[in-house]
């Protein structure tokens, strides 16, 4: 599944309203757009949150356009500050993962939703979920689809990766917290980085976790299918290659799933395998 440009948007009205009590989730889905939530009542116990309750949040209007076909369109869209505002979380919880079909993940650190006001869209031009793809859009974005937008916050566009931060075809959302999930990367030969492999770790985290799992026991996303020992061991073995690959990845291996990334730079780069090298379990 390859994924659309970054999706460029325009805020339109917002609607306000306030949620008088935590929502109360499903124990199995009531509908086929409910959306399975996991985390709430302990790791590993998925829940459903009910289209009806989604519809019924605080939400706002935004214009949408960018891997949307040749228009603009009109989006109602649910900010995830406002959704995680409406449930019970458990004590100590601060990041939210998002799960696509295609074993793509995002990863959304609760600071990260309340500055950016990253939004779950709910319906296209009118139409819900199980009235997509919308006329004109070659693929179906859905279940859920994520976005960003420099109109509800100016400048969110030009942050690193963040393209990570929009998936569509979400099946799932988690929330747990960067102990729980990435608790690994601050254990053992992670436990005292430098400067350098720190800010690594930041990059792995919030961006190459999308698409490449972590080691036994560190969250990752599963749609690349590379092990984690394999950028580990690139990045030690040639730097140059390692550069060449992340940076474009079919000038050296035709037909790599990997989407390129010609926007870091060699400092990132390096930061990036420092960070591998700290050769974790």
């Amino acid at each position: 599944m390859k994924r659309p440009s970054r999706l460029l948007l325009c805020l339109g009205l917002l609607a306000s309203a306030a949620c008088a009590a935590p929502l109360e989730l499903l124990p199995g889905p009531g509908g086929r757009y409910d959306l399975p939530v996991e985390g709430i009542q302990g790791p590993g116990r998925v829940m459903h949150l009910s289209r009806a309750d989604l519809m019924g949040l605080p939400h706002g209007t935004v214009d949408v356009s960018g891997g949307f076909g040749t228009r603009v369109r009109s989006a109602r869209v649910v900010f995830l500050a406002d959704l995680l505002d409406a449930l019970a979380l458990p004590p100590g919880s601060d990041l939210l993962l998002a799960r696509c079909s295609d074993g793509y993940l995002s990863v959304y650190t609760f600071e990260f939703i309340r500055r950016y006001r990253p939004f779950l869209v709910l319906e296209l031009d009118g139409l819900g979920p199980d009235r997509w793809p919308p006329p004109g859009l070659a693929y179906n974005p859905g279940p859920n689809l994520i976005g960003v937008s420099d109109h509800v916050v100016p400048g969110v566009s030009a942050l690193r990766d963040i393209g990570h931060k929009g998936p569509w075809g979400v099946v799932s959302l988690t929330v747990t917290s960067m102990k729980q999930s990435f608790g690994g990367f601050f254990q053992g030969p992670w436990a005292n980085l430098g400067e350098p492999a720190r800010q690594g770790r930041q990059i792995w985290i919030n961006s190459c976790a999308s698409c490449h799992p972590g080691p036994a026991g560190v969250t990752g996303g599963t749609k690349s299918g590379v092990p984690f020992t394999l950028p580990q061991g690139i990045a030690a073995a040639d730097m140059k290659f390692f550069r060449q690959y992340v940076r474009n990845p079919t000038s050296l291996i035709p037909g790599a799933k990997m989407e390129p990334h010609p926007h870091y730079s060699d400092t990132e780069l390096d930061q990036l395998a420092a960070f591998l090298g700290a050769r974790g379990p």
